[in-house]
């Protein structure tokens, strides 16, 4: 079985309806089968006809900077939620004079606040690659976490960077 593809406007034209002038002056057939692969492809592939042959040609990669910054705004989001949580158990250290603790928060705190801006994260941002990245980011936020007394660990539970 066939159907119609143009060129110009990106459109298939099914055999089975009549366009009667309206159809562009590039139409051509192509089989059915390849009309099924085009809007099968995957996600952000483009296709194309070819010498009447259909290509599929996969997106370009995603650039680094993108991947970077993604990543870096989960890191923001995901140290805020710990934030929350951390800053409450400190406020109640606080009260009770509980200085050990409140000085446990304030350096989780300042490990938090640094994360994007430690040696291993950046040094990962350098290799420009995502899996570093990614790695650094998650053992940076175990290093901080490990730092902390057990009753602060729990906050660092919801750090889920994907």
């Amino acid at each position: 079985m066939k159907t119609r593809y143009s060129m110009t406007t990106g459109g298939f034209y099914p055999l089975e309806f009549d366009y009667g002038d309206d159809l562009p002056l590039d139409v051509m057939e192509v089989p059915l089968s390849d009309y099924e692969a085009a809007m099968a492809r995957p996600i952000a592939s483009s296709f194309a006809f070819v010498n009447g042959q259909l290509v599929i040609t996969p997106p370009p990669p995603t650039p680094f900077a993108v991947l970077r910054d993604s990543i870096f705004s989960e890191v923001r989001a995901t140290r805020q939620e710990i934030l929350g949580v951390i800053l409450q158990i400190g406020w109640v250290a606080d009260k009770a004079g509980d200085v050990a603790m409140v000085n446990a928060v304030l350096a989780a705190r300042q490990g938090l606040l640094n994360i994007t801006e430690a040696p291993a994260v950046l040094e990962a941002a350098k290799s420009e690659s995502y899996e570093a990245l990614h790695a650094a980011v998650k053992l940076e936020l175990k290093s901080i976490a490990g730092s902390a007394p057990e009753s602060l660990r729990g906050a660092f539970s919801i750090a889920e960077i994907r």
